[in-house]
């Protein structure tokens, strides 16, 4: 199957699950993040804004501020296909929907950072295999990304069961997360 064929395959098979079972599996990947070393150990976060039926992170992003840590998230610049880290402090006053209809950080030149500083990385996507490989949604923001990290930053990404599979079709720049925790397993 082609790249293009299965994402939308992989898009389809994530929509069909309903709100609630997302819900209840967001919170069982949640709870198992917050008992990690490499959540507990992280200062500076970067923090995917959960949109549709991503795993959803605000639990996440509330429970990381509660903790102290540094939270940042994407600015999409999609002219230039980048991803900028802005810092959240306060989500309720400092997010508005971006031109993908996506809650994302207002640009202020204040608020971001060097990408260098991020220690943890919590990375969406459509599809993921069992050797971590992920597939996103075509626009190649976070295989970009993650290159500009600073080596000793690390990427999680957050999957339902449901997107893992067995083989993904990837193109050689496509990422691969050093992590990848879903509700029942860790890898």
């Amino acid at each position: 199957m082609d790249k293009r064929t299965f994402r939308s395959m992989a898009r389809k098979n994530r929509d069909a699950m309903n709100e609630k079972l997302r819900l209840e599996k967001s919170n069982l990947i949640f709870e198992q993040l917050i008992k990690l070393p490499l959540f507990q150990k992280s200062e500076n976060l970067f923090i995917y804004l959960s949109f549709r039926s991503e795993v959803n992170t605000w639990k996440i992003l509330d429970y990381a501020l509660e903790q102290g840590k540094f939270v940042y998230a994407p600015i999409t610049l999609t002219d230039e296909k980048k991803l900028l880290c802005c810092k959240v402090d306060d989500p309720k006053k400092q997010l508005q929907k971006d031109s993908y209809g996506i809650l994302s950080p207002y640009f202020d030149k204040d608020r971001i950072v060097s990408s260098q500083l991020i220690d943890l990385v919590l990375v969406p996507g459509l599809a993921f295999d069992l050797e971590k490989h992920r597939m996103g949604y075509g626009g190649g923001y976070y295989d970009r990304f993650v290159t500009t990290l600073s080596s000793s930053a690390t990427t999680l990404a957050l999957a339902f069961e449901e997107q893992l599979y067995e083989k993904i079709p990837l193109d050689p720049y496509d990422m691969k997360a050093d992590h990848i925790l879903t509700e029942k397993r860790f890898f």
